[in-house]
């Protein structure tokens, strides 16, 4: 097949046969990061209470631990989890493990 066929047939294509593409949530950095408060069973996040918002956790994925500087003493140790509050929204947060402090890193789109 030639060229022109080619791009003869793609210039044709009608919007009705194109398959939808879900949608994919976007990431939303907190720059800074919030602190914020956790309430935990089980060592999983529960209810979260912050600026501006609060709720009860009905799903969490995680944790996920990372480990920056782990060469020399000021290393830093966090276990992220997403969550989706009662309210609908969804959120990234970790846990600093040094500091045993909570903070909202990101939210979903």
């Amino acid at each position: 097949r030639d060229f022109q066929a080619v791009r003869g047939e793609a210039l044709s294509v009608s919007p009705n046969t194109l398959t939808p593409c879900p949608l994919t949530p976007c990431l939303r950095a907190v720059r800074p990061p919030q602190s914020i408060e956790v309430f935990c069973n089980r060592d999983r996040p529960e209810f979260i209470r912050g600026n501006g918002f609060a709720g009860r956790v009905v799903q969490a994925a995680g944790p996920w631990r990372t480990q920056t500087d782990w060469w020399n003493e000021q290393s830093s140790t966090r276990d992220y989890y997403d969550v989706q509050l009662s309210d609908g929204g969804v959120y990234r947060l970790y846990y600093e493990r040094r500091q045993h402090e909570w903070f909202v890193d990101g939210l979903y789109d």
